[in-house]
């Protein structure tokens, strides 16, 4: 069986996903999360996303740059989200 914890970085990229949401209507890009969180790489992004995607958190479909579909675990977040602003 696969953890569903998350670490505290994988918490963080989650709650930026849903305050993105919330406050612009859509997920964000790759490029978005990897400009946001100051990672060097886009690879960086994605295995955390990777990461979500496994652990039921999200689902991506396709090659869209805006791919990231929340699931209805989104809601338990252990603080308020970053501001996105």
């Amino acid at each position: 069986m696969q953890s569903t914890e998350l670490t505290d970085r994988q918490r963080a990229v989650l709650d930026y996903l849903v305050e993105f949401a919330i406050v612009r209507q859509k997920p964000p890009t790759i490029r978005e999360i990897q400009e946001y969180f100051g990672y060097d790489s886009p690879n960086s992004a994605v295995s955390h996303l990777d990461a979500l995607e496994r652990k039921g958190f999200i689902r991506r479909s396709g090659d869209k740059s805006r791919n990231i579909e929340l699931l209805d675990r989104r809601t338990s977040r252990s603080k308020p989200p970053p501001s996105v602003e």
